[in-house]
């Protein structure tokens, strides 16, 4: 017969404590939808203000999680050469910007007109 050693036990005891957290959480979301407004405040731009991509320089952009200097200097470079930047696709579709990356960094920024 095995017995499980202490650090199994414990490792279990998380794992079942995480597991109904998130089954209790899922109910209460379903239950009491205005929880969810809760939750996505903190998505607010009052708490993480994004980065305008037309007036960001490069050491702005290069503080972005996702963005090194060649990609910040490619944003910059294609400004200069096309204008403003009416879209984050554009930003998608340039040399250098890869999917994962564009993943990163997209919630930090933002298009102004």
């Amino acid at each position: 017969m095995h017995y499980l050693t202490k650090q199994e036990k414990l490792c279990l005891t998380v794992f079942f404590i995480i597991a109904f957290a998130g089954l209790f959480l899922q109910i209460s979301f379903k239950k009491y939808p205005q929880l969810k407004n809760i939750v996505n405040i903190i998505d607010d731009e009052a708490f993480y203000p994004k980065l305008d991509v037309n007036r960001a320089g490069v050491e702005e952009l290069k503080e972005l999680p996702g963005i090194g200097a060649f990609t910040a200097q490619t944003i910059i470079d294609y400004r200069k050469q096309k204008g403003a930047i009416t879209s984050l696709k554009e930003i998608e579709n340039l040399p250098g910007v890869y999917p994962k990356n564009f993943k990163r960094f997209r919630p930090y920024l933002k298009v102004s007109p």
